[in-house]
């Protein structure tokens, strides 16, 4: 007969992951442009700003095959990565909202929509990928503690990302004592799992 004490104490026995243990990483020093938020990067880089994110994710497209005698087997064709969302906290850096205008920065790397300096054009032509996304700096880390530090346990790389989305934040004058928050959707073409 099954013991509830011997399941628990073999499952629990090296506790359990905690889904608010982790460390989302940033790090855009690949672009030079950025330099001009050097404390947002710092900030990101150590993954202090990064609030909720999620594990990533990959689904296989897979083709059905007909054999004889009426059996069927399915195969693997491609791999599509889910997009990933996370929510970066907006704490005031100098005086200003430096974490937003960071990642408007990144999208306007993408598709400038309007003149900085005189004399520049103010069409919508969208760059090439290659000076936009991130080719490597974006890490997850799940994390667990053990004698009063926190180790990782499990680590995932993002390759070729850019924020493809940057939310709006509702701004409430009924709102007491909330910092604000930004939500960016982000898109790669791939992850990898290094620890």
């Amino acid at each position: 007969m099954a013991d509830i004490n011997n399941f628990l104490s073999r499952v629990l026995a090296n506790g359990v992951q905690r889904t608010n243990r982790y460390r989302c990483i940033l790090d855009l020093g690949q672009f030079t442009d950025f330099t001009v938020y050097p404390a947002v990067q710092q900030l990101l880089r150590e993954g202090l700003l990064c609030r909720t994110t999620m594990t990533p994710t990959r689904s296989l497209e897979t083709t059905t095959v007909d054999l004889s005698a009426g059996y069927e087997e399915k195969y693997a064709i491609s791999t599509s990565y889910t997009d990933i969302d996370c929510t970066f906290l907006c704490p005031l850096i100098n005086g200003k909202t430096e974490v937003l205008s960071l990642f408007h920065a990144w999208q306007n790397r993408i598709q400038n929509r309007g003149r900085l300096n005189e004399g520049d054009s103010a069409d919508m032509v969208l760059a090439f990928p290659n000076t936009y996304r991130l080719t490597q700096g974006m890490t997850l880390e799940l994390l667990s503690e053990d004698k009063d530090q926190l180790l990782p346990t499990a680590s995932f790389q993002y390759f070729n990302v850019y924020p493809i989305s940057v939310a709006g934040t509702t701004v409430d004058w009924a709102m007491m004592d909330e910092m604000m928050e930004v939500s960016v959707t982000f898109s790669f073409t791939h992850w990898q799992q290094v620890v």
